[in-house]
């Protein structure tokens, strides 16, 4: 109980736990938490405090991994099996300066987990015979026009 809320309520009286639930009870108030509720509320104030920490370390896991990404990495799981974490943490958690750090270290030090830099050009055939360009469309031509376009490129 904060006392505060209690010197507030009963003036400079004792303060006492016991003598507040009494004097409480006489003004017609409310009963305090019984000791099955306050186990209750503890378990499930740990349960959060549980629950917040494992999200946590998801988000930090997804921020690796994001990272890991974005650079390009060929295959996440071995880079992230490289990539020395305990080191990305400070006092703070995860570092974000910290891990791009190990990040390009890594980068340099095993260039063969990541793809190269500049993407790799695909290109897509037509399966048009080399040289031969279709200018119009051949089923707007007439049979003279389609004749000589034929003519023209072979």
């Amino acid at each position: 109980m904060n006392r505060d809320i209690l010197e507030s309520v009963f003036g400079n009286e004792s303060l006492d736990l016991e003598s507040f639930e009494k004097r409480l009870a006489s003004k017609g108030g409310f009963h305090l938490v019984n000791d099955e509720e306050f186990s209750a509320l503890s378990s499930l104030s740990q349960k959060n405090r549980e629950l917040e920490s494992e999200l946590l370390s998801v988000k930090n896991e997804s921020r690796i991994e994001l990272l890991l990404s974005q650079t390009r990495a060929k295959n996440i799981k071995a880079a992230r099996a490289m990539l020395d974490e305990s080191s990305v943490y400070d006092e703070n958690g995860l570092n974000d300066e910290l891990l791009s750090e190990h990040t390009e270290k890594l980068k340099r030090e095993n260039p063969w987990l990541f793809e190269d830099e500049a993407p790799q050009v695909r290109t897509v055939s037509t399966f048009l015979p080399k040289g031969r360009t279709v200018t119009k469309d051949a089923s707007r031509m007439s049979d003279e026009e389609f004749y000589k376009n034929i003519m023209k490129t072979e």
